[in-house]
């Protein structure tokens, strides 16, 4: 049993650092305050992260009911304890509660009733947790903004940015805004890395059903313009799934229109909530029309948590497979194999060492041929680890309706080059215990 909290950490705007967003956000893991006297080591060392540990490598819950009901708890895991190495995979950092829209199914008009402290991140307090986790020897994968409510309501979220920037310069910055501001007043002098924007529709009319207040044509400007004014920033568009939202025809709509703002990706979620999309669901992912290269499905944290993920029984990165017979020509990487209700899924990277480019990759299960994986999507982590790669979009993903799986499945990747060269690279999975 096992738990991203414990090798995360979430800083909300007043200065709290809860045990995770949503339910876990219910309960105070330690307080960064407004004083001199925090510190991180002795954060990690606190009792609650204490009975945490402890709880976890007995298999138990620290929180009983809490935990039940986190989307983050992954029960089938073996447990890693953290941060390993002082290695801290995300820091998520909600800069403020404030927000002009009212969407129905967020919670932040009730924290804001609730909370004691400052709306808005302090710069001072911020600063000095930034200067901790480097004077401390802290690592961290990224830095995700986004909390309950709109990051871009902060009168200074430049500053944010750019003093995560100035104190800890590696580390990739993620943004996840509704994108209702002009884009050069706001982000123009300081723009993160990335750029997650949240746009549930295609046309006003629907998309003003969830996003109340919000204006479609505002957002997607905003997107338009990180790209035409930042073009080295990833931008994604994501739309999350209603039924007023979910036609056909909006779904082609709004690929068209990605392809139109230059934007780096679309990506379609699936939800849990009350209005969630009943065309389009875990069983028939296969059905929705991805008409662009640039869009993708994904879930939302609480399918996310369902999915049923397969364990390698040999090697995934082909540089170490001496049976892999393109070695010379490129590198290939199969992240993760999944199944989500009647849905199969995998993704990984590749990088092309040879001068011939990538083609394809067709993808096999068992021996029998599901389709063709979509190639070049963005993936910043794999460039910020290997920057010999050189680019962001190394990335591919693959997704179709399940096929009868036993025990032990095969699934093959043929990698072919535009010289008609093709490479296998062949793994078997198992159910996950």
């Amino acid at each position: 049993m096992d738990c991203e909290i414990l090798r995360i950490l979430y800083l909300r705007a007043n200065g709290e650092i809860p045990c995770n967003c949503a339910a876990g956000e219910t309960l105070n893991l330690g307080w960064l305050g407004t004083g001199e006297g925090w510190d991180v080591d002795q954060h990690f060392a606190n009792p609650r992260y204490e009975k945490m540990r402890s709880a976890f490598a007995k298999g138990e819950l620290p929180w009983g009911e809490v935990c039940e009901r986190c989307v983050f708890l992954r029960k089938g895991e073996p447990y890693r304890g953290g941060p390993i190495n002082k290695r801290l995979e995300k820091i998520q950092i909600e800069p403020s509660l404030a927000c002009a829209l009212r969407c129905p199914g967020c919670s932040r008009i009730h924290q804001a009733k609730v909370r004691t402290g400052p709306m808005f991140l302090r710069l001072d307090a911020y600063a000095r947790f930034l200067t901790q986790l480097r004077d401390r020897g802290y690592s961290v994968g990224f830095f995700y903004f986004c909390g309950q409510g709109e990051p871009l309501s902060h009168p200074e979220i430049e500053r944010v940015l750019s003093l995560t920037r100035e104190i800890l310069p590696t580390v990739p910055r993620i943004v996840n805004t509704n994108g209702n501001y002009g884009f050069a007043a706001t982000l123009g002098r300081e723009c993160p890395e990335r750029l997650i924007v949240s746009v549930d529709g295609a046309r006003q009319e629907s998309y003003e059903q969830y996003r109340i207040n919000g204006d479609i044509q505002q957002a997607l400007d905003f997107m338009r313009d990180a790209k035409r004014l930042r073009p080295q920033t990833i931008v994604e568009w994501k739309y999350i799934l209603f039924t007023y939202n979910d036609s056909d025809a909006e779904i082609a709509e709004a690929q068209r229109l990605a392809e139109d703002l230059g934007i780096d990706a679309l990506q379609f979620v699936l939800t849990h909530s009350q209005e969630r999309s009943v065309r389009y669901t875990a069983e028939n992912l296969d059905e929705l029309p991805l008409l662009s290269p640039l869009a993708y499905i994904e879930v939302t944290p609480y399918l996310y948590n369902k999915r049923k993920y397969l364990r390698p029984l040999a090697i995934t990165d082909s540089r170490q497979r001496p049976d892999f017979t393109g070695a010379n020509k490129l590198w290939c990487v199969l992240d993760e194999v999944w199944i989500l209700g009647h849905q199969f899924g995998l993704k990984g990277w590749s990088h092309v060492l040879d001068r011939v480019p990538l083609k394809q990759i067709t993808v096999l299960v068992d021996g029998q041929v599901l389709g063709t994986a979509a190639c070049g999507t963005p993936r910043p982590d794999v460039l910020e680890a290997l920057p010999q790669v050189g680019h962001y979009r190394s990335g591919f993903r693959f997704s179709s309706h399940l096929p009868a799986l036993g025990d032990r499945t095969l699934v093959e990747l043929q990698l072919e080059l535009q010289d008609g060269q093709r490479h296998e690279l062949v793994v078997p999975f198992a159910p996950a215990t």
